[in-house]
This record gives C-alpha cells, structure tokens and sequence, in this order.
C-alpha cells in the first residue's frame, strides 16, 4: 500500500512506479489509512521505521505513524 511511509502517509495523493494503477493506490491509500485511524488499528509493514508495528492519526493534511513502544524481551 505505501512504498516510502514517512512520505505518503503524511501526503497519500503521492505516487511511486510500482503503483500499477495510480488512481486505484491513491484511493486504497487513502481508504485503508482512513480506516486505520478511525478505528485505531495497530498497522505493521515491511517499509515502516523499527520496529514495523504502529498507529495512524489523521492531520490536517495527510497522516502521521507513530511507531509502537518498543520493549526487549527479557
């Protein structure tokens, strides 16, 4: 869904070429980050900063992920 997640979080209308359907990734963008913010989803995925698992917040242009706390196992 995102490529480069710093970026198209906070702006979901950017693109990268592996998106084979531009319009159809903008719109699961924006719906999946909706969905995930709105019910406070903990999202996890291979391009997102250690440790991979977090939250999206809605902004007022975009999105934010704010990573989940991180705690080694002892």
């Amino acid at each position: 869904m995102v490529h480069v997640p710093a970026l198209q979080a906070r702006h979901p209308d950017w693109g990268i070429s592996f998106d084979v359907d531009p319009a159809g990734a903008v719109a699961t963008r924006r719906r999946v980050l909706d969905m995930a913010a709105a019910d406070r989803l903990l999202v996890a995925g291979m391009h997102m900063d250690f440790p991979g698992l977090g939250r999206v917040r809605k902004e007022a242009e975009g999105y934010s992920l704010l990573p989940a706390p991180w705690r080694p196992l002892l």
